[in-house]
């Protein structure tokens, strides 16, 4: 009989908070208000209020310290698109199968009919739910506008986001509001505006602009050509556009409070994945389509580990959450902090306020043939296409440099017979849902922005 690999179980969810904070950290707060915003791209470790030197975040900051900041929170996708369908979904990219494209982009598979969303689920509840994307993967082409009373997507930047969503706070002041904010000002190609440059030490004769081609600079990551001079003026442009989308959801709290919602308004800031520089030999947070051997290396925690901040009514301010979670249990705690209760069998994820975290996160890079499960002291990353593993210890090597699946056999056998039931359990759950009525044609539009962000050629 196969066994499970003997993992301690936290304890539930408020015991390994700060000792200062004496109330649970999430309550339900029925009737509040919600944003979510997604930073696409965005690293916890550079992020001040998770111990970055540089001043990058200070609204990010204040807002994590009048909230809950969850210092173990991971994407359960390593690019946008499973990402975001399995925050709006509950569903493992293997279930909802969203998970891939082809090199031209023509056709994608969308959103699976019938499936419940977060937004058609309040929006049945008497919230005004409207989206303002930046466009690319987040897109109505996708089906991913499901539920969505409005949906807004161009290449607007943030500074437009956040007005527009005020706009909308402002429209809708007689019934409770969800709005979703999805942004690209931190994702490649790395372009903050010139005011954010002094800061950071950008100037003009070694700023990296239009030409700053990413097939060619992964190429190069592949062939170790980045020299640590080009490497660090990435990362201060990567910082610099953190400052940017800092001071613009600033902004947007700001302008709550103004309009007197502010106390009323729950406030989500996320991230749908990581960031690699080179940690693993890698740029960008995807790799080139079809990539084969070493170099497909997308589940490591540089790209699977991502800012979680929660503040607003019913969060407990000055709250650390230890535990791991995941985006697949932001469905259900969010509804949970909302006050309502989800149909039985909805989704696969639990809400945090359940109590205790989550032993396994499932990762999963469908498009590499990558996966990974992870708790907060291992990780299998399994890698089904070359059909080899690797196990590293968290908490003695948390920059992954020691495989330890060689010498602890028996650990990666228990493990991986987690991940295979995961993975059926998975499929099985995909197999009952049905099908969209084919493919779905990617606009001219959107496949323009996501030439942009570096997704095709």
């Amino acid at each position: 009989m196969r066994t499970r690999p003997r993992i301690l179980v936290v304890a539930a969810f408020g015991i390994l908070l700060l000792a200062s904070c004496r109330e649970p950290p999430l309550r339900p707060a029925p009737g509040s208000n919600l944003i979510l915003i997604c930073v696409d791209s965005l690293r916890p470790d550079h992020l001040g209020c998770y111990g970055y030197r540089l001043p990058t975040s200070p609204h990010l900051d204040r807002l994590a310290a009048s909230g809950l900041r969850c210092a173990q929170a991971v994407a359960n996708a390593t690019w946008t698109l499973p990402s975001i369908a399995t925050l709006f979904t509950s569903l493992y990219p293997s279930a909802h199968g969203m998970h891939s494209y082809s090199m031209d982009l023509q056709r994608v598979r969308p959103l699976p009919a019938g499936v419940p969303t977060f937004a058609a689920f309040l929006s049945s509840r008497g919230y005004a739910a409207a989206a303002f994307s930046d466009g690319g993967w987040v897109s109505r082409n996708f089906g991913l506008d499901r539920g969505f009373e409005r949906w807004e997507e161009g290449t607007f930047g943030i500074k437009a986001l956040v007005d527009r969503s005020l706009a909308a706070a402002t429209a809708d002041a007689g019934r409770p509001f969800f709005h979703y904010l999805h942004t690209h000002t931190v994702h490649w190609p790395y372009r903050p505006p010139p005011p954010h440059w002094s800061a950071f030490g950008i100037d003009g004769k070694n700023y990296l602009g239009r030409d700053f081609s990413w097939p060619e600079l992964q190429n190069r990551a592949s062939r170790g050509e980045i020299a640590p001079g080009e490497l660090a003026q990435i990362v201060r442009q990567y910082d610099a556009g953190i400052a940017y989308a800092d001071e613009q959801i600033g902004r947007l709290v700001e302008g709550l409070r103004e309009r007197g919602i502010g106390g009323k308004t729950l406030v989500v800031v996320f991230a749908d994945h990581g960031e690699q520089f080179l940690e693993h030999g890698q740029i960008y947070h995807g790799q080139l389509n079809n990539q084969t051997g070493p170099n497909r290396k997308t589940c490591y925690e540089e790209t699977v580990r991502i800012p979680l901040i929660l503040a607003g009514p019913g969060v407990a301010a000055g709250s650390v959450a230890e535990e791991q979670v995941a985006l697949i249990d932001l469905f259900p705690t969010l509804a949970a902090c909302l006050g309502f209760d989800l149909p039985p069998g909805a989704g696969q994820g639990r809400s945090f306020l359940s109590g205790g975290g989550k032993e396994w996160a499932l990762i999963e890079d469908n498009l590499n043939g990558l996966a990974a499960l992870r708790s907060p002291e291992r990780k299998l990353i399994v890698d089904r296409r070359e059909g080899r593993a690797e196990l590293y210890d968290l908490k003695s090597d948390p920059g992954e440099k020691a495989d330890l699946s060689a010498s602890r056999a028996d650990e990666v056998k228990g493990i991986m017979a987690v991940y295979e039931e995961r993975e059926r359990e998975n499929r099985a759950r995909g197999d009952r849902l049905v099908p969209a009525s084919g493919p779905s044609e990617v606009s001219p539009g959107v496949r323009d922005q996501l030439k942009a962000l570096g997704y095709i050629q």
